[in-house]
Parts: structure tokens; sequence; C-alpha cells
């Protein structure tokens, strides 16, 4: 009898430590987002968030923070660094803060807006100069996963249709707090109004700004087109995005563990490109219909020659064979 007891208390504490254990090994990521649901990063982290939480058994599981809950992007990349969150997926504006390389992906043109252009994008992420780009981040407490991208970044504003440089001379345009995206606005004649996006759509609302620069998920999600009815597609921007993780939440993972969050990413970074290559037609048939949104084409050739002087003054500060990927 006494031996039994003994047996039963032995398994008792045996099936203890068993919970203590596996609720040690749980797993949760926060992942912020500036942006809503319904975007196309949101849409593309519940396919990361599906995947880890399916081959962990839920033991992995992502908490998705939106519409800038943890902060902007700038203070949520700080917080990987300080580990204080443990993902984000940000725009790589922000990252000129931490490497001026990261500047490439804003100078004007630098992407084609084509299949072909595209493509070739997709290239130089996943090889060695997208790949040496992102371990760059390592020495600030860093782990680049991967590149996507949200599209291109495009001119909305209230007042008027904007065909030539000559229509949007004089426009009060919200951008990034990015010294290209800047000059870029300066360079075609309107005056560029560093804000963040979270503010930019109650300045447009109020009239403190006559328009906006971003990609067309972001002004459909955020309700952008009940105010500003004039959209041109200047694709001057390549609207490249940054799946990052805290290194020290990184490293303190199992190898298992950090098998499945890379094999998450492989998974989402494909779907992510699929769904922002997708939105942009899908958006600019919705608002033409939906909100009566004029939607213009541009003449590349006539805006083009306008940003040479950014590219000398901005692309001496990046290495040599990052700007060569894209212009060879």
């Amino acid at each position: 009898m006494t031996k039994r007891i003994v047996l039963a208390a032995m398994f008792v504490v045996a099936a203890v430590l068993t919970s203590v254990t596996v609720a040690a090994e749980e797993v949760v990521i926060r992942c912020g987002i500036t942006v809503s649901e319904d975007s196309s990063p949101a849409k593309a982290l519940r396919v990361f968030q599906n995947y880890i939480e399916e081959k962990s058994n839920g033991r992995i599981k992502l908490e998705l923070h939106l519409n800038g809950t943890l902060g902007n992007e700038r203070d949520m990349i700080e917080g990987l660094g300080l580990g204080t969150q443990e993902m984000v997926n940000v725009s790589t504006a922000p990252l000129l803060n931490f490497s001026p390389d990261f500047m490439v992906w804003d100078l004007p043109y630098m992407v084609e807006n084509s299949p072909e252009g595209l493509r070739k994008t997709y290239e130089i992420m996943d090889g060695p100069v997208g790949q040496a780009m992102l371990k760059s981040l390592e020495k600030q407490g860093i782990k680049g996963l991967s590149f996507a991208h949200n599209g291109f970044r495009h001119c909305l504003n209230r007042l008027r249709p904007v065909a030539h440089p000559a229509d949007i001379k004089g426009m009060k345009i919200r951008t990034m707090e990015n010294n290209v995206h800047l000059a870029f606005y300066t360079a075609v004649g309107a005056s560029p109004t560093p804000m963040a996006s979270t503010e930019a759509f109650t300045a447009l609302q109020q009239g403190v700004i006559d328009g906006m620069d971003n990609n067309l998920d972001s002004f459909y999600t955020q309700g952008a087109f009940e105010t500003a009815k004039y959209v041109t597609l200047t694709s001057h921007v390549f609207s490249a995005s940054a799946m990052l993780m805290s290194l020290d939440f990184y490293n303190s993972l199992s190898a298992e563990d950090q098998q499945i969050i890379l094999d998450g990413i492989e998974v989402t970074k494909k779907a992510y490109r699929e769904i922002s290559e997708a939105r942009d037609g899908e958006v600019a048939e919705i608002i033409q219909t939906k909100y009566g949104v004029t939607v213009t084409p541009i003449d590349f050739k006539e805006w083009q020659p306008l940003v040479k002087n950014i590219w000398d003054q901005y692309g001496a500060s990046i290495t040599p064979e990052y700007l060569d990927a894209f212009t060879k």
C-alpha cells in the first residue's frame, strides 16, 4: 500500500513537472504594424501566424498589434533592439536611421513598376545583396528575416488631378520623415510635409495638408478616399518592407523553433508579394467605382529627369555593390 502511495505521488509530481515544462516552452511573439486588419501586411502576417501555430501545435503564438498601437515604425524598430518587442513589419524607410544602405529602396524610380521590374527586385531581395543588408542590422540587436513590399508609392490629393509636375506645384504633400522622399516632392515642385501616417489622415480632413504620399492599399484601408478624390500613379518609390525580429529573442529560441520561424517567413514572403502585386489593381478599380476617385497615370519620361540630382546626392552614401545590383 505504501509503495502504491509513493508511486502515485511520483506520477503526480511527474505530471506537474511536465505541465510546468510545457507551459515554459510556450512562445508568444508580439508583432506590430501601423496599418489595419484589412491591409496587405496584416493579411500576409496572418499567413505567418497560421503557419507557426500549426507547425508548433499551438505552442508558438503570434499576437498581431494593428494601427500603430505599439508605436510608430521607428519606435517599434528600436523596441526590437531594446528587447521590449519581438517582431515588426515595417517599411524600409525608417531603417535609414540604422544604415544608409537602406536608402537604395527609396531612390525615386529605382524599381520599374512592371512584372520584369518586380522579378528583378525579388531576386535582389533574396540574393546576397538583400541578405547582407538584413544581416547588417544585427549590430543593432535586430534579426532581419526577409524583405517583402506593399506596392508602389503614389500621390493622393484633395484639390485637382495631377498629370504633370506643374499640376502639383505648391501642394502640401505629406511624406515619411525621410530625406529622400522629401527631396522627391521638392524636386517636382510640391511642398513636402513630413508626418507620421497615423496623423496624416486627420490632417488631410482638416485641410492642414493638400495630399499624401503612400501606397494604394494604405490609402484605402485607412479611409483617405473619403476626403481626397485625386490619385496620381507616380510609382515613384517601390514600397519595400521588412519583417524583423529581436535578435536576443530569436537567439533565445530552440533550434527547432527558429526553423519553424524561418520556414514560416519563406511561406509568408511569397504570399505577401502576391497579395501586394494584386492589391494595386484591385484598389484602383474599387476607388473609381465606389468613391468616384479620379486616377491619373503619368508620363515617366516627364518626371524622371527631375530627380537626377537626388540620385547624385544620396547615391554616394550607399555601398556601390548595392546600387549596382539595381542599375547594372
